[in-house]
């Protein structure tokens, strides 16, 4: 496989993550929806990594860390070091939201069975 081929794997199976979170959103199960899409970030970024770094992509869960190694965001002007910075912290922060909420409405739930 060629570095595109390794990319479109990626962007594949980050798209059926997509479409399960999707799926969980019907039924209301939103951890599963933020998890999901957790996931699907986080392949398109080793996918991402593959097509620029031309090698395969590190076996961390870190995506801010395979972003850095794939752009190298010290060296980014300060206003794009600051945008990206913003959107990584949007996301995580509405994940972690998500993810409190939901632990809090199952404990809630569990305890009143």
């Amino acid at each position: 496989m060629n570095n595109e081929e390794k990319y479109d794997y990626w962007e594949d199976i980050a798209t059926y993550d997509l479409e399960t979170a999707e799926d969980m959103l019907l039924p209301g199960r939103y951890l599963y929806v933020v998890f999901m899409c957790q996931q699907a970030i986080e392949k398109l970024a080793k996918g991402l990594y593959v097509l620029y770094k031309d090698e395969e992509p590190p076996r961390i869960h870190n995506i801010w860390n395979i972003f850095d190694r794939i752009f190298d965001i010290d060296k980014f002007e300060e206003k794009e070091k600051q945008d990206v910075e913003k959107t990584f912290s949007f996301l995580m922060n509405c994940w972690h939201t998500i993810y409190q909420k939901n632990t809090l409405l199952i404990n809630k739930n569990y305890h009143n069975l």
